[in-house]
């Protein structure tokens, strides 16, 4: 089959010269589980730190915006920071309809 094409390249771009072109694949061998599954395990729990670092840092992040005001700890969530901040972006969520 490549043969057939090979010649119809060559008849349809009227190539004449004769190179020699070899290209070496190497064996295929079938996937080991064990390799897979190290592998699996490996990157999954790679992902899981990571995932689990950024979790954790932004619940902590968010408790303590909630937590702290102006005033220090604060119960009423009406003076934290969190609703400071929300009260600071509440004009760009206007027009979508936000107003509290």
């Amino acid at each position: 089959m490549v043969s057939i094409l090979a010649k119809i390249y060559q008849l349809s771009f009227h190539t004449t010269e004769k190179t020699i072109f070899i290209v070496e694949l190497p064996q295929y061998h079938w996937p080991r589980l064990d390799i897979i599954a190290q592998s699996t395990w490996g990157k999954g729990k790679g992902f899981i730190k990571k995932a689990s670092t950024v979790i954790f840092g932004g619940t902590v992040l968010i408790w303590l915006l909630s937590s702290f005001g102006l005033h220090g700890f604060t119960s009423n969530a009406t003076t934290s920071f969190s609703a400071l901040i929300g009260q600071g972006l509440l004009p760009f969520f206007a027009p979508l309809g936000v107003t509290s």
